[in-house]
């Protein structure tokens, strides 16, 4: 039986001036064929490409990439065979050696008498027509057909796992949301950004980071009843959780948060860092897979730009009808002409009863946007587009030119961005000289994610600032997971207490959270610190936080936020 007797694939070969990436659309077009055949301009044979090889190759990370553009002929495998179709199969199989066997799996290039390609001829079928010469063949190849199989389960596993966690990679983790919607029951689609993860990388180098990333993929496999795990890129991660009123999935995502952000142990040192949580939920917020993910997504990037934390989707704050492009553009160009304007509100001294300094606030107010963005809705918007510290000076130079319409100090929001770079307190001390201001007029209001985004770096910049004789300030206590800590960890002078606590405790007369605010007030005092309650809106308030001890107020019952007007003393109140 001659080679031109059996099934021959007549399949059209490569020029050898031919790319990688024609390579690739052989394969995808000639599927039965097993190898890919290479000629010269007179259709002469120079050479072949396997195909379990090339996938092998293409399946490695980035193995697309690099061999796409490359010459066909650096591809070649110099060990492929190639047989006359006049050739007896009993020749073939006979001419080779036990070690040659492998060429079975990957079949011959048939050429006629003057070496000009005339096609393919598949190991199968040399195998099929010799199958009564020798059993130890037939049991040779099918181990090689199994490692063929083996091959190509570990290029699909490949092709969608992350190499570095072992978790799904994106295209993965899509096919596992397609899958859960088919089920059609309601789930939570979770993002997770891991925040001052980069400033781990810088200070303990890429082997730390890495394992930093493997400790975060194991902690969310290993979270109980999941639907699947990703790893997207980066330090961003995914993770499909059940909705259910047995297990609510705010605690689940409150235990999920401690559990990433609690120090990892990488040998020598241990690392924290913080995490940024995003969720839109299956089928209420989104019922297709893009939309749900972008959704998630886009609560992640609002909560990251707030320094981190948990929040869930929400269409009015991420999907705004302004494109946000255009948004963008709109806050750059009304920052840089000082367009946003600071209103400020009043901060009153218990003991004395009088107004003793006020707190600036960004207000938009010709914006041309209907209705007026809030400052939840610019503000991230300012931190993602690196708006936010000329946003700051604007304000602050803005309100520091009326100083002397405005009794007391002048509390400005700073970002934590903002207290890692090494010119701000230099220019906190320009602007002191050049307006003619004490420095213990200004004060800055904190956050406790000035420790999350290189906290060494803070503390020494809030150190300088306190130099100039500025105030500091830790605002919203009591709202975050650490605040107890910050205490000792930043240099303050005093604490204002979220106004979530003054409601609970004293509108609402919970004995626990009353005496958790006046333990805090306490606190405060024995630490050295001030402490001024937010959210004050009755005068009953006002006199129960009074009988506490606590040293100053703030609220709509002490005053509503006001524009700042250059031309007249007096403040025009907000609505």
């Amino acid at each position: 039986m001659l080679i031109s007797d059996t099934l021959i694939i007549h399949a059209d070969p490569l020029s050898r001036h031919a790319k990688g990436e024609d390579v690739i659309s052989f394969f995808g077009t000639n599927p039965k064929a097993s190898l890919c055949p290479i000629v010269d301009e007179d259709h002469r044979l120079v050479g072949s490409i396997s195909r379990v090889k090339f996938q092998n190759r293409i399946g490695k990370p980035f193995g697309r990439a690099l061999i796409e553009r490359k010459p066909v002929m650096d591809l070649v495998d110099a060990k492929s065979r190639s047989v006359s179709r006049q050739t007896r199969l009993e020749t073939v199989f006979q001419g080779l050696g036990f070690e040659d066997a492998h060429h079975l799996q990957d079949g011959f290039v048939v050429v006629s008498p003057d070496s000009s390609y005339h096609g393919l001829v598949s190991g199968i079928t040399v195998l099929a027509a010799l199958n009564e010469l020798t059993s130890g063949l037939v049991a040779s190849l099918k181990r090689e057909v199994e490692d063929r199989k083996e091959a190509e389960r570990r290029v699909r596993k490949l092709a969608e796992t992350d190499p570095l966690t072992g978790l799904r990679n994106r295209r993965a983790f899509l096919r596992c949301v397609d899958d859960r919607i088919a089920e059609e029951t309601p789930f939570a689609c979770v993002f997770v950004d891991l925040d001052r993860f980069k400033a781990v990388n810088d200070q303990y180098g890429h082997a730390v980071g890495d394992a930093v990333l493997i400790d975060t993929a194991n902690r969310l496999e290993n979270t109980n009843r999941h639907y699947g795990t990703a790893r997207l890129g980066g330090d961003e991660f995914a993770v499909l959780l059940p909705l259910s009123d047995e297990s609510p999935i705010e605690t689940r995502l409150e235990q999920l948060f401690a559990t990433i952000i609690s120090p990892v142990d990488c040998g020598e040192v241990q690392v924290t860092v913080g995490a940024s949580i995003g969720w839109a939920s299956y089928p209420r917020q989104a019922d297709r897979p893009a939309k749900l993910l972008h959704a998630a997504d886009k609560a992640m990037l609002r909560i990251k730009a707030r320094g981190g934390g948990i929040v869930q989707f929400d269409p009015t704050l991420d999907f705004a009808d302004l494109d946000q492009s255009s948004l963008e553009t709109r806050l750059r160009e009304a920052v840089f002409a000082d367009g946003l304007k600071p209103a400020v509100q009043p901060v009153l001294d218990l003991k004395s009863r009088n107004i003793v300094g006020h707190e600036v606030l960004a207000r938009w107010p010709n914006s041309g946007i209907e209705p007026e963005p809030s400052p939840s809705a610019f503000i991230p918007v300012a931190e993602r587009t690196a708006l936010i510290d000329p946003l700051f000076w604007s304000l602050a130079l803005q309100v520091i030119e009326e100083a002397n319409s405005l009794p007391g100090f002048l509390a400005l929001n700073v970002s934590p961005s903002q207290l890692n770079s090494t010119s701000f307190a230099s220019r906190m001390a320009s602007t002191i000289k050049d307006y003619g201001i004490q420095g213990n007029r200004l004060e800055l209001e904190i956050t406790e994610n000035v420790l999350v985004r290189n906290g060494d770096e803070a503390v020494r910049t809030l150190n300088q600032l306190r130099d100039l004789g500025v105030r500091i300030c830790l605002d919203d206590f009591g709202t975050g997971y650490a605040s107890l800590s910050m205490l000792t960890q930043l240099p303050l002078d005093k604490v204002k207490i979220d106004s979530s606590f003054v409601l609970e405790g004293l509108e609402t007369d919970i004995n626990s959270s009353a005496q958790i605010l006046e333990a805090t007030i306490a606190l405060c005092h024995r630490l050295g610190f001030q402490s001024c309650a937010e959210g004050v809106e009755s005068e009953s308030v006002l006199r129960k936080l009074e009988a506490m001890g606590c040293d100053l107020a703030q609220g709509f019952h002490i005053g509503r936020p006001a524009l700042v007007s250059p031309k007249a003393p007096r403040l025009a109140v907000l609505a």
